[in-house]
């Protein structure tokens, strides 16, 4: 369950792409934002900034743990803070998508960075002019992925819904980013 939560909501905030392109880059776009995840009638929240290829995600989940990420693709780096245990982990992103943690099929929105997808229209998301994107793939064996992706045109990604089959069992999941606020 926990793959899954990060699976569609890691598309997270973070994927970007052009108007009608075929591939989800890298953001472009620094901003901050509210964001919500809901699966399996779970939800967790907190907030995310991006700047390129930085990234700060500060959450709770649905049992009231904090966890703090501060990604750092340019240093191929995670380090993650646990505020209840007063420590710090610091990995290698192969590291940390090895532990599931980072970027791993289909656990975090790096999964989704360069996927294949199918435009299917221009929305307004959150007060923001979207592409509506589609996207279907197999991120690991047993792992299939279905989902919808509102991207802005400079990388924010406003909402995402979808399915994961992980071994033949479904989930539903959601991302939703609110008071968003170009820049550092």
């Amino acid at each position: 369950p926990g793959r899954i939560v990060l699976a569609i909501a890691a598309v997270t905030a973070l994927v970007s792409g052009q108007a009608l392109a075929d591939k989800l880059p890298l953001p472009k776009a620094a901003y901050s934002a509210d964001i919500t995840f809901e699966t399996d009638g779970r939800i967790s929240s907190g907030r995310v900034n991006v700047d390129g290829y930085k990234e700060r995600r500060d959450l709770k989940d649905a049992t009231g743990r904090d966890s703090v990420k501060i990604i750092r693709r340019d240093l191929g780096k995670l380090i993650e803070l646990r505020p209840q245990r007063h420590a710090a982990v610091e990995l290698r992103i192969a590291a940390a998508e090895a532990a599931g943690e980072f970027g791993a099929a289909a656990t975090d929105v790096d999964s989704f960075y360069g996927a294949d997808v199918t435009p299917q229209g221009q929305d307004t998301i959150a007060g923001l002019q979207t592409t509506k994107y589609h996207v279907a793939t197999e991120t690991s064996p047993g792992l299939k992925i279905d989902a919808t992706i509102w991207s802005t045109d400079d990388g924010i990604i406003v909402r995402i819904e979808g399915n994961a089959l992980v071994d033949g069992g479904k989930q539903q999941a959601r991302l939703q980013l609110s008071n968003i606020a170009r820049g550092p």
